[in-house]
């Protein structure tokens, strides 16, 4: 017999009307076991109270979406807001967060202790099946209620450890704020967001025509993160016969410290965006592929390169930061849902 997610015991047990499902109350009687109603009852319970344990349910991933070829012609357009880059401070709330998070992971992992103890001293009652089919449900809950706990344990001591990173990454943020004290305004006046944005549009062209084997065509709509950016995006495209569009809208850049996990070790700087990335079937006006990998706070996959230095050399940085862009928008692309023609891996 298969093993059922606690989920689906937590709520899948009972009818609307409150009764255990195969609790024929007269069958029961017949048989002489009433007594039995209330002790699968009890299990049952016990289960729900474990549902906190397991791992939260999520909603189906934008990319989990049917296959989709790419053909013909695509078209590209890529946004920055108008302060392309910025020195993020430390912020210890990040940490506050995470422990926080994780006490409440040990106190259900605590809980969880309780009920699997409960559930198997229960677990002999599922011999009763023949008579009272949930009762057969007994038998597995004991191991279920195990792995719950044990991973609610486990995610405890994951959410501690990022804690301790963040206070750390916080710690680094403030020496390399007093550092460098003039490295935020050497951005803003090195970058500007025009040229930035060509840069990176330049490379993910590029790249995603070697990817592809298709001509990739860089389209001037304006992002605004509202349908009618999307309907600039999606009538240029069709205008210009492109039966595919990208939209590359980046919503934030940052850098930020970043420890090597000690307290005294040294700090360097690392570099986040909050970045959508989305695949457009024009002629339906679908949305056949959204990368989640870049949404929020994503590290740019950029070796340790000296910052404060490349402040003064504004044409090395863009470069840099474009290639950082490129590497980072073409790993969205392996495993995805899009079908190239005679596609080859992205770099």
């Amino acid at each position: 017999m298969g093993h059922r997610s606690i989920d689906t015991l937590c709520v899948g047990s009972r009818h609307r009307d409150g009764m255990l499902r195969g609790s024929n109350p007269a069958d029961v009687a017949g048989h002489g076991t009433g007594f039995l109603v209330a002790l699968p009852v009890s299990a049952l319970l016990a289960a729900s109270l474990l549902c906190g344990c397991a791992a939260p349910q999520t909603k189906p991933p934008m990319d989990a979406r049917p296959d989709y070829a790419v053909t013909g012609g695509v078209g590209l357009v890529v946004s920055l807001p108008s302060t392309p880059i910025k020195l993020r401070g430390a912020d210890s709330e990040d940490a506050a967060r995470l422990e926080s998070a994780a006490e409440d992971k040990r106190k259900l992992a605590s809980r969880g202790v309780g009920v699997t103890a409960l559930t198997i001293v229960t677990a002999p009652l599922a011999i009763f099946a023949p008579f009272y089919p949930p009762a057969i449900q007994l038998a597995v809950l004991p191991f279920m209620a195990a792995d719950a706990t044990a991973k609610a344990g486990q995610e405890a001591d994951r959410l501690q450890q990022e804690a301790a990173k963040a206070r750390l990454d916080s710690a680094c943020g403030e020496r390399l704020a007093a550092a460098h004290p003039d490295l935020d305004e050497k951005l803003q006046r090195t970058l500007s967001s025009d040229v930035l944005k060509q840069s990176i549009a330049d490379e993910l062209r590029d790249a995603l025509q070697v990817r592809s084997h298709l001509p990739v065509v860089l389209m001037d709509a304006q992002l605004d993160g509202t349908y009618r950016g999307e309907d600039a995006l999606l009538r240029e495209a069709r205008e210009r016969h492109l039966p595919t569009a990208v939209e590359v809208e980046v919503k934030s850049l940052g850098l930020s410290g970043d420890s090597t996990g000690e307290a005294s070790g040294p700090c360097r700087y690392k570099i986040v965006t909050s970045t959508d990335v989305v695949w457009w079937n024009v002629e339906e006006r679908l949305t056949v592929y959204k990368a989640d990998s870049l949404a929020h706070d994503a590290r740019l996959p950029l070796d340790s390169i000296d910052l404060p230095a490349l402040a003064d050399h504004p044409e090395q940085l863009r470069r840099l930061l474009a290639k950082g862009f490129r590497d980072a928008v073409m790993a969205t692309l392996n495993g995805s849902t899009l079908k190239f023609p005679q596609s080859t891996p992205g770099p």
